[in-house]
């Protein structure tokens, strides 16, 4: 549970939020369209009538409706987990290059110092006269 109040690898752990709370959520409208259902059929069925039968339809409605825009929404927020985890990725990635090429100059610099060193000693050696 520690993990998940540091700031390391945010675009998972956004991720896996919307997964868990897209599942919640719809579970949660589906149980109360239901509910609702059966509270209208019961109250038809034992009463003959209904005096709160507008407030079933809004909750069918609101789930039948909110799943869809539930998903979508859900989409939404995961591709912005995926944007910040593929970020992550490029970002370290070029650090690796940079680190990779850094190197690679630092190697060439101190071959090109060596290859100098030697060559200003072969040419300094050939302006010396001959004894």
């Amino acid at each position: 549970m520690n993990e998940w109040f540091n700031f390391e690898d945010v675009g998972e752990k956004i991720k896996k939020l919307t997964k868990i709370l897209f599942w919640v959520t719809s579970v949660t409208l589906l149980i109360a369209a239901i509910i609702a259902l059966f509270a209208i059929l019961y109250s038809l069925s034992e009463y003959g009538y209904c005096d709160w039968w507008y407030y079933g339809i809004i909750v069918i409605a609101v789930a039948v409706i909110g799943i869809p825009l539930l998903w979508a929404y859900s989409w939404l927020l995961y591709g912005f987990g995926e944007i910040i985890t593929k970020l992550s990725e490029i970002s370290q990635n070029t650090l690796a290059v940079k680190a990779i090429s850094a190197r690679q100059e630092k190697n060439a610099i101190a071959n090109n110092n060596s290859n100098n060193s030697g060559n200003q000693t072969q040419q300094k050696a050939e302006e010396l006269p001959d004894l």
